[in-house]
């Protein structure tokens, strides 16, 4: 009957292309590429380099899935909850562009960023071997060498000054 399954929950399936984020800090923003197959501990490496802050502190993201429930993923260390920011690959976030996270870093001083996704980069084709087509037969014995690993993330644009991690109060006494 009509009935029947129709209260299915989307599936997104892994995305493995090049994610843009803008992570936002108030006023102050950078714009970080990374691949699907990184974690979320590397997004939050590349957010913190981006505004050099030191990574000695616990940090979590939080962001909804497609039904609405909030999920937590917490830095390694933080005993509570069963994911980890090392378990959750960027490209199984249940994220469409627009979409946003939240990345809470350092508990105590609770640096609140904010994390959306503008887009996923369509995957570039790979242009097929020089000579290929032309060498049939002519490879074997040859061994394939491998591709130069290329980095799972890098910021891409920055707009202001960061905060600083630790701002001098001595001069307010």
């Amino acid at each position: 009957p009509e009935w029947q399954q129709n209260l299915l929950v989307p599936h997104q399936p892994f995305r493995a292309e090049r994610h843009i984020f803008k992570v936002s800090l108030g006023k102050v923003w950078r714009r970080i590429a990374i691949t699907g197959e990184a974690t979320l501990a590397n997004l939050s490496e590349l957010i913190l380099d981006s505004v050099d802050f030191d990574h000695d502190h616990l940090d979590q993201f939080t962001y909804k899935t497609f039904n609405g429930r909030t999920v937590e993923v917490c830095h390694p260390d933080v005993m509570r909850g069963s994911l980890t920011t090392e378990d959750v690959q960027i490209g199984r976030l249940p994220l469409a562009p627009g979409s946003t996270l939240e990345y809470l870093f350092d508990f105590g001083d609770c640096w609140r960023f904010q994390v959306q996704l503008e887009t996923v980069e369509a995957p570039a084709p790979e242009p097929p071997p020089k000579g290929f087509g032309k060498m049939k037969g002519k490879m074997k014995g040859k061994k394939k060498q491998p591709r130069s690993r290329q980095p799972l993330g890098e910021v891409i644009e920055v707009h202001g000054a960061a905060p600083d991690q630790y701002p001098d109060y001595d001069d307010d006494w």
